[in-house]
């Protein structure tokens, strides 16, 4: 794996372990809740239980990623390999979810 792939999987990584304490530790913030486009504290308080979920869903992905590099580093190339395909392509596919189309003009109630 080369160099460029590994610091772009943890710059991944990095970005993911961010999001985790964004949505786990401090989503009843106003400012981490703002960057959410969420309106009030209230509704911060009600969506808490997703976000708590959601940040871990992301941590188990940064550490699925980081385990890939050190995997790869540590002479299990396959094993490592497959970790962080896993990881980077799941990322990847989460985040391909957010560019849909939503509301009336996506045929969606």
């Amino acid at each position: 794996m080369s160099p460029i792939a590994q610091a772009a999987t943890l710059v991944a990584a990095a970005i993911h372990v961010l999001f985790f304490v964004m949505e786990s530790a401090t989503f009843t913030k106003p400012e981490t809740y703002g960057r959410f486009f969420v309106a009030s504290q209230g509704d911060a308080e009600i969506l808490r239980p997703w976000a708590f979920n959601q940040g871990f869903y992301n941590l188990f992905l940064a550490v699925g990623a980081v385990a890939g590099v050190v995997a790869v580093n540590a002479g299990q190339i396959e094993a490592g390999r497959a970790l962080v395909l896993f990881a980077c392509g799941s990322m990847a596919a989460a985040g391909s979810s957010c560019w849909r189309p939503t509301g009336a003009s996506s045929g969606q109630p």
